[in-house]
């Protein structure tokens, strides 16, 4: 049974150590079967969550196709798109390969991936790639057998 935090220590300190004594013991336990390999495999796994890189193929995964090419249309465009009409479209108005609507862009947004940048009359008016947004971008899209990016 793992031992409780004192009163009074750092619970965030204590959760980090008992969680690095966890992966401690599972590198031993391998260690100890003969499976030097699947060491390399977990301490890779370790380090694709650390980085994000894991979080970012699951998000890059539960978007909607169509929210994929939107995504990828605004960052190869100058990372913005303007609303024309119903539709957006990139920044020298240019019409995209399929139309983008507003519907896609909220839910992009919604999971900070983009960015409204319309301005106060017309919030909608306008949405730009986040930070987060390009970095699902770069590492979202290869699998997890495919190459790491």
């Amino acid at each position: 049974m793992a031992r409780l935090p004192a009163p009074g220590e750092d619970i965030e300190l204590w959760l980090h150590r008992e969680q690095m004594d966890g992966r401690d013991r599972v590198r031993a336990l391998l260690l100890e079967l003969g499976r030097p390999d699947l060491v390399v495999e977990l301490e890779q796994r370790y380090r694709d969550i650390e980085l994000g890189l894991d979080g970012a193929r699951s998000t890059w995964h539960s978007i909607s196709a169509a929210q994929r090419r939107a995504l990828k249309a605004a960052a190869e465009h100058g990372g913005r798109l303007e609303r024309v009409g119903k539709q957006y479209r990139h920044r020298d108005r240019h019409q995209p390969y399929r139309p983008i609507y507003v519907a896609t862009l909220r839910n992009l947004c919604a999971r900070d991936l983009t960015a409204w940048d319309g301005g106060a009359f017309d919030p909608e008016g306008a949405v730009v790639v986040t930070e987060r947004g390009l970095f699902v971008l770069r590492h979202g899209p290869h699998s997890v057998e495919g190459g790491r990016g």
